[in-house]
């Protein structure tokens, strides 16, 4: 099969995420290989249960949750594995009430099917695009302002936003048929890129600011070269913290580069020991 894009429009994606919970679910994995482009592999199709694999997929996913239930089932670990940051949050709400909706005019619909087919058509032939010489200069500024590092939640859901401005200015340049990325379709960008981070500190800035992080890090600080299991630091904290709030600390110090972990075989399950790091 040639044409491998897949367009995805999901209007429960907190039912995804639960079964992306579940012990033995590929669903997390299957969500960051589509976005990286490369082989999904393996995937089960049909009634025969046949297994079959995706190569250089195009993969788009559409989808809508409240904030509440995104809070309760989007995983600590889903939040800085690389799950959340593939996505570009936008917080929406309905801004008036209509009770008799009037249907878009059939002129405007054909309008813009028509200029959407001429931008496909435009993208299929075209070739590869490049920015061109202003934009370059353009996104040489842009670079490290996008990419300067956030602590916590923030920073782990807003890690890929050079990918997504990249992506999103290419989308506006051959919705324009325009033969290279200009400076107004990154200036365009920076103006999505900017509500979405605004989205994005809305429902996760204030994931984990408190000072429990700040504990955790003192207490591994403390166990010096030996460092400690989960087990033990949930034991230093006397048991005040549940389980999937310290996993989702351990993978914030991990991530800000302050801790770092080894995991040891043992006639058991394997023991993960969590060091701090120096230097």
């Amino acid at each position: 099969m040639e044409d491998k894009r897949l367009l995805v429009i999901e209007g429960e994606f907190g039912g995804a995420l639960r079964i992306a919970k579940r012990d033995g679910s590929s669903l997390s994995s299957t969500l960051r290989s589509a976005w990286d482009g490369v082989t999904i592999s393996p995937l089960v199709s049909g009634r025969s249960r046949a297994v079959v694999s995706a190569s250089d997929p195009h993969f788009c996913l559409v989808a809508h949750v409240t904030q509440a239930e995104l809070h309760e089932v989007l995983s600590s670990v889903d939040l800085f594995n690389g799950v959340a940051n593939r996505f570009l949050w936008g917080c929406v709400r309905r801004g008036r009430k209509m009770p008799f909706p009037e249907p878009m005019p059939e002129q405007d619909v054909d309008d813009i099917g028509r200029q959407l087919a001429e931008a496909l058509r435009f993208a299929h032939d075209g070739g590869e695009v490049s920015l061109s010489p202003e934009a370059r200069h353009v996104w040489g500024e842009m670079y490290g302002q996008i990419t300067s590092d956030e602590p916590g939640a923030l920073g782990a859901v807003t890690a890929r936003v050079e990918a997504h401005a990249l992506r999103l200015a290419l989308t506006l340049s051959l919705l324009e048929r325009s033969p290279q990325i200009e400076k107004r379709h990154l200036v365009q960008t920076m103006g999505i890129l900017d509500y979405c981070h605004d989205s994005a500190t809305y429902l996760f800035g204030a994931m984990g600011a408190d000072k429990t992080s700040e504990q955790v890090l003192g207490i591994i600080q403390g166990a010096g070269t030996t460092g400690l299991s989960q087990t033990g630091i949930r034991i230093a904290l006397s048991g005040h913290i549940k389980a999937e709030r310290l996993v989702m600390i351990l993978a914030e110090l991990q991530t800000s580069g302050r801790i770092t972990q080894t995991t040891t075989k043992t006639s058991g399950r394997p023991v993960t020991i969590w060091r701090a790091k120096h230097g």
